[in-house]
């Protein structure tokens, strides 16, 4: 059996990889590097050159593979301002990634979705049952791969698994994003010296999860061979205030820091706390307040050994160029 992880490069991708390379598996890097870092990539996997997951070699998809969906571009809130880039990332390209694994009839393909399919919904923790609202393009794209993967393989007879993490940090993480990754993005503008940009309230929560907790979750699932056609939430049961991240953030840099408040934009979640009940239940997923902690002094080691500017990336709004500048600035 093999693997094939879309977004190998990425965050959360290079994380799969590195644990499934750990337990012995081989393993095949699709990415275009346009978010994603070739050093973040494995040497041990099998990566030829950057394209996206749409242009796969049909000589890695056969029925002993398990492909992991991990490709995407990570614009969430700011999708508002340039659906059609969203559109073509991560739903056009997922189709086409689906429909290649559909028609060589690989062994499973396990999609990596979001939270953000659920929208705000009227109390929390969201769970799985839930009828999806998402608010923004990037939650309406996900929730639409979602269901035409389910489609598809259900169909066609092929295993699959929907996976939803929720605000996952850790090393590896961008930093120098200017809509995204609070913790990283705050750590970065501790070091520097500047105020944390706060949307809305420090009193805003939401379950902070450490990728070495989605990691073993997106493994176990991937290799549970009971499991087909299952949805699951992944990540923190706990949850925290942006208060609450603050105060670590600066107990682990020794520091102290300041705030910057800013307006809420109009795709921001109020609650976007999703429920772990079943895979805690289901799969055996445990955590403790000791990994949270590690997860976080890895990634503030990281940043700090970086070389840190003023500079942070944005992207080419579609739709209301001003508004989108005068909401994240770049």
């Amino acid at each position: 059996m093999k693997f094939i992880v879309t977004g190998g490069a990425g965050f959360i991708g290079s994380h799969i990889v590195d644990g499934l390379i750990n337990r012995g598996y081989q393993v095949y890097v699709v990415d275009n590097l346009s978010t994603g870092r070739r050093q973040n990539i494995n040497p041990s996997a099998v990566f030829t050159e950057p394209f996206d997951a749409s242009q796969t070699p049909d000589k890695w998809l056969d029925e002993d593979t398990i492909a992991i969906h991990c490709a995407s571009q990570p614009k969430c809130n700011v999708s508002l301002y340039a659906p059609v880039n969203d559109m073509e990332n991560n739903y056009a390209v997922g189709v086409r990634f689906v429909t290649k694994c559909v028609s060589r009839k690989i062994k499973r393909l396990v999609l990596i979705s979001s939270m953000s399919v659920y929208g705000d919904q009227p109390k929390s923790p969201y769970t799985e049952d839930m009828k999806p609202a998402p608010k923004d393009p990037y939650g309406i794209h996900k929730y639409a791969l979602e269901q035409m993967c389910k489609v598809l393989c259900q169909n066609h007879g092929v295993e699959h698994l929907v996976l939803r993490p929720q605000h996952v940090f850790g090393v590896r993480q961008r930093y120098d994003l200017s809509y995204r990754n609070v913790i990283p993005r705050w750590i970065k503008k501790a070091i520097l010296g500047q105020p944390l940009p706060v949307f809305g309230n420090l009193n805003l929560k939401r379950a902070f999860s450490p990728v070495s907790l989605i990691q073993r979750s997106i493994i176990s699932a991937a290799l549970d061979k009971k499991l087909d056609g299952e949805t699951f939430n992944l990540g923190s049961s706990r949850t925290r205030s942006l208060a609450d991240v603050a105060e670590k953030i600066a107990r682990v840099l020794g520091i102290k820091i300041n705030f910057e408040l800013l307006p809420s934009p109009s795709t921001l979640l109020n609650l976007s706390v999703g429920s772990t009940e079943k895979v805690q239940r289901i799969l055996n997923i445990a955590e403790s307040e000791i990994e949270f902690d590690a997860n976080l002094s890895a990634l503030a080691r990281e940043i700090k050994s970086a070389t840190l500017s003023d500079a942070e990336i944005g992207i080419v709004p579609e739709i209301a160029p001003q508004t989108y500048i005068s909401i994240y600035g770049t």
